[in-house]
């Protein structure tokens, strides 16, 4: 019985020739979790913001999901205007890049 085995080649990618987002300066902030998007190996936060300002932050997915209402700091590097998620079929005016972190850590 012959055995096949196929391979495929993807031949070479060229690099990107910028960041997928506008990179900035790590900045952190404090934020209520008030809804939580769970896309493949990223998860999309919307928090909101002492002064009561909505944000949305895309971040990896490790760890426990945060529960709704549950108090966070947010390190942001990077934002992008107008980003579409493909896997969420979702667009956000403004999202940011970045992690769930500790401010304190970062100022230090």
């Amino acid at each position: 019985m012959p055995i096949w085995i196929l391979t495929a080649c993807l031949g070479q990618q060229k690099p990107r020739e910028s960041a997928p987002f506008e990179r900035m300066a790590p900045a952190c902030e404090a934020g209520v979790v008030t809804q939580v998007l769970d896309a493949g190996s990223y998860r999309y936060l919307a928090y909101e913001t002492p002064a009561g300002e909505a944000r949305w932050i895309a971040t990896l997915a490790l760890g426990a999901e945060p529960a709704l209402g549950s108090a966070h700091d947010f390190v942001r590097y990077g934002q992008e205007q107008g980003f579409h998620s493909a896997r969420l079929d979702r667009s956000f005016n403004l999202l940011f890049f970045g992690f769930s972190g500790d401010c304190e850590t970062l100022e230090g």
